[in-house]
């Protein structure tokens, strides 16, 4: 009787240790489960993050090519603008020339331009390029502007040369130069042209005394 009531009293003991420890493996399972139910939402979340930034990058790579397309496009633009803005200035320059020319350009120019004129001034009275030169009898600033020239008429020269032969061939118009005093004032100015009623090549100037004078320099 002894020996079953100890046998019995195992048996619970078992029993209750592995009821006790089922317990245990269920409560462990029921963590692991949230732990990886905790892991799959992460997961998941870090897959649409990363979705959404690879679709972010894609339309950032889209909107990049799309300006850089906009850019060489106004670059184009731009370019084709600066051409056409180019031409109508040179046709602009022509009309004035071929405008002046009738009514005197020559007399525009003596009566306007005068010893002691700023450069300023001076260049709101001529509305044409220039370039700097060296002139051959001093170290005196100087500019030349080329006027009235045809398509593709171009003379390359840094000291105070004349295109005779352009004047002649009527390749230019006119042609001025400007020498500028130690103040940036106008000192004085010489002017070639062709005259038509003879096809000579004049030279009129301004000396430093506010006297103008006409010469031929090539019959």
């Amino acid at each position: 009787m002894k020996k079953k009531l100890i046998y019995i009293l195992l048996l619970s003991s078992l029993v209750l240790s592995s009821c006790s420890n089922n317990n245990i493996i269920e409560e462990r399972l029921l963590e692991l489960e949230e732990e990886n139910n905790r892991l799959t939402i992460i997961n998941t979340n870090l897959i649409t993050e990363n979705e959404n930034a690879i679709k972010k990058n894609q339309e950032n790579i889209l909107e990049i090519a799309s300006l850089e397309m906009e850019i060489m496009l106004l670059k184009n633009s731009n370019n084709e603008l600066k051409e056409v803005i180019t031409s109508l200035e040179e046709d602009h320059n022509k009309i004035i020339v071929n405008n002046y020319s009738k009514v005197g350009y020559i007399d525009y120019l003596k009566t306007n331009l005068k010893s002691g004129k700023s450069k300023k001034k001076i260049l709101q009275l001529i509305d044409f390029d220039y370039v700097k030169v060296v002139p051959a009898d001093g170290d005196a600033e100087m500019w030349r502007f080329d006027i009235g020239i045809n398509d593709g008429y171009k003379y390359e020269s840094n000291v105070d040369s004349v295109d005779l032969d352009g004047l002649s061939s009527e390749s230019i118009s006119l042609i001025l130069f400007l020498t500028w005093n130690n103040k940036d004032e106008l000192g004085n100015y010489a002017i070639y042209y062709k005259n038509s009623a003879d096809g000579s090549i004049k030279e009129c100037s301004l000396s430093d005394n506010e006297k103008i004078k006409e010469i031929i320099i090539r019959d």
